[in-house]
C-alpha cells in the first residue's frame, strides 16, 4: 500500500531537501574557509567573516522564527534565508577586506 497525494508528497520534499542542504553546506562551508585562508593569508583577518556570518545568519533566522509565530511559512523560507544570507555576509565581507587589504598596502601597512 502507497501513500499519496499533496502532504505526503509535501513532506518526502521537505525530508529531500533538509537532507541535500546538510550535504551542501558540509562541502561549502569547508571550501569556503579555505578559500578566505588562501586570499588573506591570516588567521585573524579570517576570522572576522566566519564571526559576522555566523552572527548575520543566526540573527535573520531569529527574526524568520519570531515571524513564523505569528505567520505560517513555507517550508523552504528557513533553507532560502539562509543561503542568501551566507552568500551576502560572504560577498560584502570580501569586497570589505579586500579593499581593507588595498588601503594597507596605499598607508604602508
Amino acid at each position: 500500500v502507497f501513500l499519496g497525494g499533496d502532504l505526503t508528497m509535501r513532506q518526502d520534499l521537505s525530508i529531500a531537501v533538509q537532507a541535500d542542504a546538510a550535504f551542501v553546506h558540509s562541502l561549502t562551508l569547508p571550501i569556503a574557509t579555505a578559500l578566505l585562508a588562501l586570499f588573506f593569508r591570516s588567521l585573524r583577518i579570517m576570522l572576522l567573516p566566519l564571526v559576522t556570518i555566523a552572527l548575520s545568519v543566526s540573527s535573520s533566522l531569529l527574526v524568520m522564527y519570531s515571524v513564523s509565530r505569528v505567520l505560517p511559512l513555507h517550508y523552504l523560507v528557513p533553507g532560502l534565508l539562509t543561503c542568501v544570507t551566507l552568500a551576502c555576509s560572504v560577498d560584502y565581507c570580501l569586497f570589505f577586506l579586500a579593499r581593507l587589504k588595498v588601503k594597507g598596502r596605499v598607508w604602508g601597512g
